[in-house]
C-alpha cells in the first residue's frame, strides 16, 4: 500500500520504509526535487520568454509630480462660500441644538482645524450630518446642517461672501477646507475675520 502513495506522501508518514530500498528512496526524492524546481524555473521563465519577440520594452510613464494637496486652484473656504445671514442660522441651531453638547471653541481647536484641513467641505458636512447631534443624528435638514457648517466657518475666522453655500451634494464638493492665513477665529459675534498683524 505504501508504494501506492508514495509520490503524494513524505516518505516519514509510513511507518515502515522496507518497502522502499535506500537507493530508490533517494531517487524518488531526487525526482520530486527536480518536478518541483522544473515547475518553479518554467514559471519564471515563460513570461520573460513570451516578451522576446515583442520589440523593445515600453518606456516607464513619466513621474507625476507631486503637490501638497493635489488641489491647486479649486475653490476653498476661503474664498467666501456662504452668506452673513446663512451663518447666523447656523449660530441660532448652534444654541438651540449644538451647544447641550459642544461649545464653540471645540470648533475652533487646532485638532479640528487638522483633523479638516485640505479635505473636501462635503466630509464636514456629511460628518455632521450622520452624527448629529448625538442622541438624534440625520434628524437635522440639509438646510440646517449646511447652515450650521457655514457658522464653524465663520467662527473660524473665514469671510461671508455674497452667495449661500447651496444644501445639494455636488455643490457643497466643490469646495475644500483651507482655514488660511492672517485670520483667527472670532471671539464672539458674528463678525468676519480678523488680521492679525
Amino acid at each position: 500500500m505504501a508504494s501506492i502513495f508514495a509520490g503524494l506522501m513524505p516518505l516519514d508518514h509510513f511507518e515502515t520504509t522496507e518497502t522502499f530500498p535506500p537507493r530508490l528512496r533517494a531517487s524518488t526524492t531526487m525526482a520530486s526535487t527536480a518536478r518541483a524546481l522544473g515547475g518553479v524555473l518554467a514559471l519564471v521563465l515563460l513570461p520573460a520568454c513570451s516578451s522576446v519577440g515583442s520589440g523593445p520594452a515600453a518606456e516607464p510613464p513619466p513621474p507625476v509630480p507631486i503637490t501638497t494637496t493635489g488641489r491647486e486652484g479649486d475653490p476653498t473656504t476661503a474664498d467666501g462660500i456662504y452668506t452673513l445671514a446663512q451663518a447666523r442660522r447656523g449660530e441660532d441651531l448652534f444654541e438651540g441644538v449644538c451647544s447641550e453638547c459642544h461649545d464653540a471653541a471645540d470648533w475652533t481647536e487646532a485638532g479640528f482645524k487638522g483633523r479638516w484641513e485640505d479635505s473636501s467641505v462635503f466630509l464636514l458636512w456629511y460628518f455632521i450630518n450622520d452624527r448629529m447631534p448625538y442622541d438624534d443624528p440625520w434628524s437635522l435638514s440639509r438646510q440646517q446642517v449646511t447652515d450650521v457648517l457655514t457658522y464653524i466657518l465663520q467662527i473660524n475666522g473665514l469671510r461671508a461672501g455674497d452667495t449661500e453655500l447651496a444644501t445639494d451634494d455636488d455643490s457643497i464638493d466643490d469646495y475644500w477646507i483651507a482655514w488660511g492665513s492672517g485670520t483667527r477665529p472670532l471671539e464672539s459675534g458674528l463678525g468676519g475675520p480678523v488680521a492679525t498683524n
